[in-house]
């Protein structure tokens, strides 16, 4: 859970409040609020984390999606993060995750 909520802080979620009661409020980047966390699903990270980074690239074949995920530097630089699972959602966000330098 701890990743997952420092994924969707790194996409610019914002974490209101304190784990009490009444439980913590979830500011999204476009201003709804909500108990939870988003899903982790294909309309969210595209909402949210894809426009963090520079170009992002789903390859589905034989029941395998492969994620690339590409950032883009000031200086021409760039680095590259792939990953890949059976769930495209997945993939995006494990590749996502490693762009974000949440996991190798």
């Amino acid at each position: 859970m701890n990743e997952i909520k420092e994924f969707w802080k790194k996409c610019g979620v914002q974490i209101h409040g304190l784990p009490t009661q009444h439980g913590l409020v979830f500011e999204y980047p476009d201003g709804k609020c909500s108990p939870t966390l988003p899903p982790i699903d294909l309309n969210n990270l595209f909402k949210y984390a894809v426009p963090k980074v520079g170009a992002v690239r789903l390859n589905y074949s034989l029941g395998t999606c492969q994620a690339r995920v590409t950032m883009f530097f000031d200086n021409d630089e760039y680095d590259r993060y792939e990953s890949e699972d059976k769930d495209p959602a997945q993939a995006l966000y494990k590749a996502l995750a490693k762009a974000f330098g949440l996991e190798e």
